[in-house]
Formats: structure tokens, sequence, C-alpha cells
């Protein structure tokens, strides 16, 4: 044997002892980074909030959590029918499942509900590498029940303001929460122009879990907050559709004392239809869809006529319940459209603004929405590529579940040990042979 071929036989054991000690120390780094991750989040299992978090927007398939933290944290709900399979999650409502900030208030809308069920849920939070799970006490998740589905003819116009900050300009992102003694909490979240609306049709109650329609003298404790500031106010209901002044962040209203303050108006009865010859009807009727008509297509056009200038709130009976804003331009036109998809089947759209006098007017219209591939003869309301004005609520995300919900994206600590791995790996196989 040559000199030559102990030296390259010596060359190759070295390079497979080093293959085997790199391939080990990978293997015992990525237990130590990853097992001490897992160790900082199963610590902070049962934790509490400051205050137990609000079922906000109840309705029959859908449902909202509000929650404030100690600190602004990244925050999501992990939900489900088994308390101990909360398999579905939903991140907050400004979130995204790629993109999650931290806050100090939290709002996570719950959307695909089934009507009369008990649902249980946790609440997460990540600060830092831990990731926190509240419940409501112990390990035991939080639960609420949604109501039973049920029709209810009479209609209530929403309620509308806009918040200001003490220099007139408007606050974005704001929370503005109407909250009862019987029943459960109303919520919207401000636009970028600092204008909020918030269906009042349906309301309830905490005791019996039945839906009612509220009174508009009902009286409400409401809250306006953010991150920075609060304001408080009593008012009753119909001081609050709309609101006679815009709401100035940080200074406290009391419109209970004084029923007139925001020039409510009596109501008048319903008006069916808009062609019973009054001379306001003419002014103020709903065009599209006609009466009974049948709608090829899920994105029906709603379009109608009302006093130039003048506010038209719109209410579609579908699930979600679509309720819209409007305002007639100079020649008296407004039109809206559904943001999303309504499902085939028979519904009542209810317009609701004020005549000359400041009486309320309410106008409700029949239709139907075809099955897809249906054919329809006759007319048929159009459906053209229009803008709306309200947005609806971000749907849930759903994957199935660990122990602990995942952070969204991929480690940057878990590409560079993949890499090292490779680069050594293949030096080790080059040193083997």
């Amino acid at each position: 044997m040559s000199y030559s071929d102990l030296y390259f036989k010596s060359k190759k054991k070295q390079g497979g002892l080093l293959f085997i000690i790199a391939l080990f120390s990978i293997i015992g780094f990525i237990g130590f980074v990853y097992g001490s991750n897992s160790l900082k989040t199963s610590k902070a299992e049962g934790s509490k909030l400051p205050e137990s978090p609000k079922i906000v927007n109840l309705r029959t398939t859908q449902a909202g959590i509000f929650w404030k933290s100690d600190k602004q944290e990244i925050g999501w709900i992990m939900y489900g029918k088994d308390k101990n399979n909360l398999n579905r999650i939903s991140y907050d409502d400004r979130d995204t499942e790629s993109i999650q900030k931290p806050y100090l208030y939290h709002y996570v809308f719950l959307i695909d509900l089934v009507e009369n069920q008990k649902y249980f849920f946790k609440i997460y939070s990540k600060i830092g590498n831990n990731i926190l799970s509240y419940s409501d006490g112990g390990s035991n998740p939080f639960s609420f029940m949604t109501p039973k589905n049920i029709s209810l003819k009479q209609t209530v116009k929403p309620a509308y303001g806009r918040v200001l900050q003490q220099n007139n300009l408007p606050v974005a992102d704001a929370f503005v929460i109407f909250m009862f003694n019987n029943y459960y909490p109303l919520l919207a979240v401000t636009k970028l122009s600092g204008e909020f609306m918030i269906p009042l049709n349906n309301l309830v109650e905490k005791t019996t879990n039945n839906i009612v329609v509220p009174k508009l003298d009902e009286k409400t404790d409401i809250r306006v907050l953010n991150n920075q500031q609060q304001t408080k106010i009593i008012a009753t209901l119909a001081q609050t559709n709309p609101f006679s002044q815009s709401i100035v962040l940080g200074k406290d209203y009391d419109f209970s004392a004084n029923v007139e303050v925001l020039g409510v108006s009596s109501i008048n009865q319903p008006v069916e239809s808009a062609e019973n010859g009054n001379n306001f009807a003419k002014k103020i009727s709903i065009l599209y869809p006609k009466e009974n008509s049948v709608v090829v297509g899920q994105k029906p056009l709603i379009k109608g006529t009302a006093l130039p200038n003048k506010t038209v709130f719109i209410t579609i009976n579908s699930k979600p319940e679509y309720n819209f804003r409007s305002i007639a331009d100079i020649k008296g036109e407004w039109k809206v459209i559904t943001p999303l998809p309504i499902e085939s089947g028979s519904y009542v759209l209810t317009m609701t603004t004020t005549d000359e006098k400041g009486k309320e007017v309410v106008i409700k219209r029949q239709f139907i929405i075809a099955k897809s591939g249906e054919q329809v003869l006759g007319e048929a309301t159009a459906e053209p590529t229009l803008t709306t004005e309200l947005p609806t609520p971000t749907t849930g995300q759903f994957f199935t579940p660990t122990s602990v919900p995942p952070t969204p994206g991929i480690s940057n600590n878990f590409l560079v040990v993949v890499s090292s791995s490779l680069v050594i790996f293949g030096l080790g196989i080059l040193l083997v042979f």
C-alpha cells in the first residue's frame, strides 16, 4: 500500500468524523432553539385579562369579541363548538393572517356561526417570543350562545355619527360601543372620515338570548375610545340616529336630559310604496330593485331618489344583514351595492330618510335573488360594478390548530438553521468522497 493511499483514507475518515459532529451539532441547536420557545409559550396558559372580554354585535350567525390588554399586544381568537377542541381561528378586525399589529384594545369578528349554538373561545396574545393564553379562570375557555333566528317586521334606523379630535380632524379606528343594562353591547369602528354607523334593528337580551327590536326611548351608555383618549355619552337611541353634532374625543356628553337636543321629529307610519300620490313620495322612492323583481346575479343594484343632500339608510334582511348609508346628490339620486354576494332567496329592502318637514319616511321593497344558472323571464335588476361606502367585516381564517397557535410567516432563525445545515451537509459529503 502506497503512502498516497494511506493519506487519502485518513482524509476520508477525518471528513466523515467532521460530518457526523456537524450533524449532531445542528440537531442539538435546533432542539435548543425550538425547545426553549415551546417552554416560553406553555408557561402563560390560563392568564387573566384586566377585565372580562365583551361579547358585542351578537347575531344568529355572527359575534364580535372585544377586550383590553395590559399593554399593546398582538391578539387573536381560537374558538369552536367543543371547549376541548377550539379548531378555528380569527384575527383582529384590523389585521390579516400575514400582517398583525399590537393593540391595547382588540376586536375580533366571528362569522359563519350556527344559530342557537354555544361557542367556546380563548384569547391569545403575543409579546416578544411569549404567547399568552387568556381564559375564564384556570384553563376553562370563555363562552357565548348565538340566538335563534326570528323574523322581525319592525325596523329601526341605525345610529350614525362622527368622531373628531380637539382640532376638528377626524378620528379613525376609534371604537364606539353602545352598552345597555339588558342587552348585549353594539360596537362600530370609525372610518378614515371619523364616521360610524351601528344597526339598531336587532338587540339580543342577556337573560333570555332573544332578539328584540329596541324602543327609541331606550337609554344607552356609550363609550368612544382609542389608545389615547375616551369619551362617555349618555343618550336615548332616538338621539343617536343621527347625532345632532360631531363627538369630540375626550369630551363627555349627556343628551338624555334634553329630549329635543337632537331635533328628533315624530315618526310617521311606514310608507310601503313610493307610488301613493303624496307630494314627497314622488321625490322619495326606490327605483331598483323593482317590487317583486327577480335579480339575476348576487350583487343587486340598489338605487332610488330622495330629497337632495338628504341621508338615506338602507337595510337588507339577509344573512349577514347589510346596512348602508348614502347621501342623495343635488339631483336627489342615490345608489349603493352590496359588498359581498347575497345567497338566492326572497328578501325585503328597507329605505329610511326624511321629507321636507323633517319627518321620517320608510319605504319597503320585496325582491328575489335568483339561483345561479336559473333562467329568468321578464325584467330583472342589472348588476353594475359600483363601490359601496361601508365595508363588511373581515372573514375569519381557518387552520388545524396545534397546542399553541403558530406565528404567521417563517422564522428567520429557521431559515438560517436550514441554510447552514445544507452547507455543512454538502461539505461533509465532499470530504467523505
